[in-house]
């Protein structure tokens, strides 16, 4: 923020030198004191505002800007700053109308133009807040971050080409981005271009607020250290999905003599224990044994240069537990439908891309009372309960302590129907049909158009062809359903 004293006030410019000098408990005692006796001076109030973001106490900036604007409402920085402190508390629609406020006030603002699209952005405005990153780079050419921003949103618009251009640009700009680096990752990945995508996913450890590299203590396995005899610790760092879909790589370093440790979430446990080449599964948290290696599992495609064409599909590599698969038999139940069909129409609602990936159950009606389904989740949405209620699904949330119990419910199934999580990738893993509903701009796994996987044979992508459209997709299911005998007579 740009410190400009509008007028001669000693007690002002004393707290600004004290702010200058990031003496900002001082500063803040300055301020205060001057405000004291000039409740309502728009600088100092500006600059207090400032100097509470700076504190982490965004909703008092939000106030102090709001009193300048109650005093000057033709200054364009206290609505740029007021946007920003609104977005920083999740008041996207405020946040919109105060940056188009500053942006009114001041159209060269390069800075109000970027805040606006990144708000644009999380508010799934996507073309919107590319007119307006556009808008900024005009204004200000230079700005890595502007570029990264744009990469984003043009993957958002499912235009990866672009996107590799913008992010390559930031990159140009700032070699060092961290952001940028692995956005363009994640792009050439879902375009196909494994080679130099591995590397640049590197790069998520050295994003701001990434999670902990937890096991750095350990000398890391890159892929050319002899493993005969050694001890490999395998460990998972994101989601359930993941760590189902690259513990497939568990066998390929047994059979390079590695004693294969697995380290992965409790839920896990029970289930990847049988992994081929596995001779131990921990959940984190656990004593570890004595380990000679270490690499995080989505890091193992770098260190095997896994390409589309060599991708480990051997189907399949995850087994329900026989005596589970006997145990829920009568849960499952009888049917008296042409098939049995397991849905997964939302993950975790923690995930950041929930709300692009769930579908409201509602959308299934098509297929209600015309086989038998099974939900295959532990968690619901409010808006799904009724739907549940109402019996047209089987609600089996009661009897999934663990995804050993996921997988022996599948076991029972001819089909699993699931949004991008991990019910899918566990599908896919024991060797089941399994058909995938994927937003608009999917995750990089799923790759470009092609409504087949390498990574899970048995698999078949459904895609939006409008963002936000489901309906179009459970139709295009139906039908698939229809065509293939797999639903009971009946209008649609």
């Amino acid at each position: 923020m740009a410190y400009v004293v509008h007028r001669e006030t000693s007690g002002l410019e004393r707290a600004l030198a004290l702010h200058r000098a990031g003496r900002l408990a001082d500063a803040e005692g300055a301020y205060l004191a001057w405000l004291s006796t000039h409740p309502d001076d728009p600088d100092a109030n500006f600059y207090l505002g400032g100097l509470r973001q700076q504190q982490g106490r965004t909703v008092e900036a939000v106030a102090h800007f709001q009193a300048v604007i109650a005093r000057d409402a033709a200054r364009a920085e206290a609505w740029l700053n007021l946007g920003v402190a609104l977005r920083k508390i999740g008041e996207l629609s405020g946040a919109t109308d105060c940056l188009e406020q500053a942006i009114a006030l001041d159209p060269a603002s390069a800075v109000a133009h970027y805040n606006l699209g990144i708000v644009l952005q999380e508010r799934k405005r996507p073309a919107d807040a590319l007119a307006c990153l556009d808008a900024a780079i005009a204004l200000r050419p230079g700005h890595a971050g502007t570029h990264c921003n744009r990469g984003a949103v043009l993957a958002a618009l499912n235009r990866d080409r672009a996107a590799v251009e913008s992010f390559e640009r930031a990159l140009a700009l700032e070699p060092q981005h961290a952001i940028a680096r692995h956005n363009l990752g994640l792009a050439q990945l879902r375009m196909g271009l494994f080679g130099e995508a591995w590397k640049n996913c590197e790069y998520r450890w050295k994003r701001p607020g990434a999670a902990d590299y937890r096991h750095a203590a350990l000398p890391r396995w890159h892929g050319e250290e002899p493993l005969r005899g050694k001890r490999l610790l395998l460990w998972s760092e994101q989601g359930f999905g993941d760590t189902v879909q690259f513990c497939r790589y568990a066998p390929l370093l047994a059979a390079r003599g590695a004693i294969v440790v697995l380290e992965v979430q409790e839920p896990l446990v029970s289930l990847l224990s049988g992994i081929e080449g596995v001779s131990q599964c921990l959940a984190q948290g656990d004593i570890l044994p004595r380990c000679d290696f270490e690499i995080p599992l989505m890091s193992v495609p770098m260190a095997l240069a896994t390409a589309v064409e060599s991708i480990p599909a051997r189907i399949p590599y995850l087994f329900a537990d026989p005596a589970r698969v006997a145990s829920l038999r009568d849960v499952v139940g009888p049917c008296s439908h042409p098939a049995r069909i397991g849905i997964a129409c939302s993950g975790s609602p923690s995930h950041v891309n929930d709300a692009n990936r769930s579908v409201p159950l509602a959308h299934f009606a098509p297929l209600f009372g015309r086989a038998q389904l099974y939900l295959l989740q532990k968690s619901v949405h409010a808006r799904d309960a009724q739907i549940l209620r109402e019996g047209a699904v089987r609600d089996l949330q009661s009897v999934l302590a663990d995804f050993g119990d996921t997988a022996a419910v599948i076991a029972h199934l001819d089909l699993v129907i699931s949004v991008d999580t991990a019910v899918a990738h566990l599908a896919g893993a024991m060797g089941k049909p399994v058909w995938i509903l994927l937003p608009f701009a999917p995750d990089w796994r799923w790759g470009q158009d092609r409504r087949d996987s390498p990574w899970y044979p048995t698999a078949l992508l459904f895609r939006q062809r409008q963002a936000g459209d489901w309906p179009d997709v459970i139709e295009r299911v139906a039908g698939e359903l229809e065509g293939r005998a797999l639903l009971a007579e009946g209008s649609r």
